[in-house]
Parts: C-alpha cells; sequence; structure tokens
C-alpha cells in the first residue's frame, strides 16, 4: 500500500463520525436514505482518492470530507438534472420523476454509446463537468456529445408527436 492510500485510508478513519453525522443530516430520520447516503458516500469518496491532497491540514481535510458529502447529497436529491431542461418544455407541473425520467429514456433510444453514457450520467444528477471526469474526456467534448445527444431526442421528440 503505497502512501497515499494509507493517508487517505487514516482520513476516512478520522472523519467517520464526520461522514456519519452529514449523511444523517442531509437524510433526516429516513433510515433507507440514511444507509443509500453512507454507501454512495463512501463509494465517491473511494473514487476521489486520486484528488486528495496529502499536505491538507486536519481542519482542510474536514472541508473536503464535507464538501464530497454534501456533493453526493446533491446529485442524489436530483432526480433529473438541470442540464436536460431543454427536454422538457411545457412539462406539467403535477408530473412525477418517475414518468418524467421514462419519459426522456424513451427518446433516448437512437443514441450512440458515448451519448447514452452522458445522459444516464445526467440523470443521476451529475454535472456536465462531473460527467466529463467520470467518463475521462473533456468538458468541451462532453459539451459536444450533450449537443448532439440534445438534438437528436428534439428530433425524435418532433417525430412522435407526427404519429
Amino acid at each position: 500500500m503505497d502512501n497515499v492510500e494509507q493517508t487517505y485510508r487514516q482520513l476516512l478513519a478520522d472523519n467517520i463520525d464526520l461522514i456519519r453525522e452529514r449523511c444523517w443530516y442531509y437524510s433526516g430520520t429516513d433510515k433507507r436514505l440514511f444507509v443509500e447516503l453512507l454507501h454512495e458516500v463512501y463509494a465517491d469518496l473511494w473514487y476521489a482518492m486520486s484528488l486528495f491532497d496529502p499536505t491538507y491540514s486536519p481542519l482542510q481535510q474536514r472541508q473536503w470530507v464535507k464538501g464530497r458529502c454534501h456533493g453526493v447529497y446533491q446529485r442524489h436529491r436530483r432526480l433529473l438534472g438541470p442540464s436536460l431542461l431543454p427536454l422538457v418544455e411545457d412539462v406539467p407541473e403535477d408530473i412525477t420523476p418517475e414518468v418524467l425520467r421514462e419519459s426522456v429514456e424513451e427518446l433516448a433510444e437512437d443514441l450512440a454509446d458515448g451519448e447514452r453514457r452522458l445522459l444516464d450520467l445526467l440523470l443521476q444528477g451529475y454535472s456536465q463537468a462531473e460527467c466529463a471526469e467520470r467518463l475521462g474526456i473533456s468538458r468541451p467534448a462532453v459539451n459536444k456529445r450533450y449537443r448532439r445527444m440534445i438534438e437528436k431526442m428534439k428530433q425524435r421528440y418532433k417525430k412522435n408527436l407526427r404519429l
């Protein structure tokens, strides 16, 4: 085990109470949500190990962990990311997020693999910058895929209206 991984494991051990406290704060009294957030936070923290700077002071480490917890909560809360709003113009206010997600996924049938992976991340609530990081591509490449994806989905929507 290298030094950075060892330092990172110590960071997680030192901040376990903080992680639990933040997950409990965000979940309210919903135990199911608490467990989901806790699992997602640990997965996110492990994924983000390469972003961690071992020279952080203890205060900076706590702030970093709190920021990662908040980011997971934000992604968990957003069922449909704001990046997909061009597809859902004139949506009735009483529509459920599940119905909205199903209609977006129905429009996505003709997408290329890269566009489909981007859509999946957006539906999970990731921002375009986070999608670029997760997909391992540049931000301009994500923007280009996003524009192509939105255009294809709008064309499919118009085609479905004519049927």
